[in-house]
């Protein structure tokens, strides 16, 4: 064995990424867990009740499920929000705004 985890649910349907970072499980109770390879879970996206089969597209871009019960099928689009450390960083504003624009640039 090289991994082994835990998973709340029963899965029924399980994929994992092009690039093999990470592992998408159809569960029972009508989610998709999204895994990274080491085991943490990164998030969860709820779906159809008849939602029998997962796949991803051939970039990983997309999670492509299957619904017999309803005879559809459904192309989900997802990205993950990451926190950004800006201590010591420069910026105009105030300390507690709302909201935060980061900007990156590279010159070259």
């Amino acid at each position: 064995k090289t991994h082994q985890w835990s998973l709340p649910y029963k899965p029924l349907d399980m994929v994992q990424s092009a690039d093999g970072n990470t592992l998408f499980f159809l569960t029972e109770n009508n989610r998709v867990l999204i895994y990274s390879s080491e085991g943490t879970l990164k998030g969860t996206i709820p779906v159809d009740k008849g939602v029998t089969r997962i796949d991803t597209d051939i970039r990983g871009e997309n999670i492509l499920l299957m619904d017999d019960e309803n005879n559809t099928f459904t192309s989900i689009s997802f990205d993950f929000i990451k926190d950004i450390d800006v201590t010591g960083s420069p910026y105009k504003g105030a300390d507690n705004a709302p909201v935060v624009v980061a900007v990156f640039t590279n010159f070259q």
